[in-house]
């Protein structure tokens, strides 16, 4: 795979000069201006132009997200299989993807031409999963730190286009490769302590509820004597008993409570 160049003519939008600070704020991060929302909507998925405006403008509002576990908890998950068949429904939202890393960077800054939204470097790297069509290309502004080929890594960024690009190992074909753009790629047993992942958490509260329902079943056996046990000798009694010694007839409802008791003592 080759990732083209970034080389686009920047279209005339009036936007906040590049140079201006870039302050941290993720409500900020995701409210685009009208300049930005047009460059946005300029776009056109599915071909092989990576540089425009809005690459620009992702950049920069990347730079705006928080680092660590914020922007990611904040962030849409899509099903990747999303970002192939909606690219347009995704344009510009933060969303977090899980991949593992492919272990290739291209140092982009070269190719970033003059444009009112970004004048700083811009690196691209791909991260994949077994269950996508195509690697990921994610764009960030600063090169990932050293990570091991095949290392998991969590990333939230803004969701940028769907690319066709001609392979590099066969000039016939033609690959779809979502690209996102990210302040950073994590690595989330090393940059996010205490972060889990939504499939950690979902089996995390199962097993939860599977220890309050074995303990409430246990508490219920434990109560279950003492709110039965009357029931149970009476029901006894009325068996071995003449039915005019026994005070209080029990009535078929409670009887079947007390049958059902026995069934479920003797299996325990």
């Amino acid at each position: 795979m080759f990732l083209g160049s970034l080389l686009l003519v920047s279209a005339a939008f009036a936007a906040e000069p590049a140079t201006s600070p870039i302050q941290v704020d993720l409500a900020a991060a995701r409210q685009f201006s009208p300049s930005e929302q047009a460059a946005l909507q300029a776009v056109a998925d599915e071909t092989s132009q990576v540089g425009s405006d809005a690459l620009y403008v992702l950049l920069r509002h990347a730079m705006m997200l928080p680092e660590g576990v914020e922007a990611i908890n904040e962030a849409e998950r899509p099903l990747p299989r999303q970002l192939w068949q909606e690219p347009l429904r995704y344009r510009g939202r933060l969303i977090c993807v899980t991949g593992r890393f492919v272990g290739k960077t291209l140092d982009q800054a070269s190719q970033i031409q003059p444009n009112p939204f970004w004048d700083r470097p811009a690196f691209a790297t791909y991260i994949t999963a077994p269950d996508w069509p195509e690697p990921m290309i994610v764009v960030l502004p600063d090169r990932p730190a050293d990570l091991a080929r095949g290392a998991k890594v969590e990333v939230a960024g803004f969701f940028y286009k769907l690319l066709d690009q001609t392979s590099s190992r066969d000039a016939a074909k033609m690959g779809q490769y979502p690209v996102l753009v990210a302040r950073r790629l994590y690595r989330p047993a090393v940059d996010l302590p205490g972060f889990k992942s939504p499939l950690a958490m979902i089996v995390g509260f199962g097993a939860v509820l599977a220890v309050i329902f074995l303990v409430l079943r246990k508490s219920t056996r434990r109560k279950l004597p003492g709110t039965l046990e009357t029931l149970l000798h009476q029901h006894e009694a009325q068996d071995a008993a003449d039915p005019k010694q026994v005070d209080q007839p029990v009535d078929e409802e409670l009887t079947r409570q007390v049958e059902q008791y026995r069934k479920e003592h003797e299996r325990h």
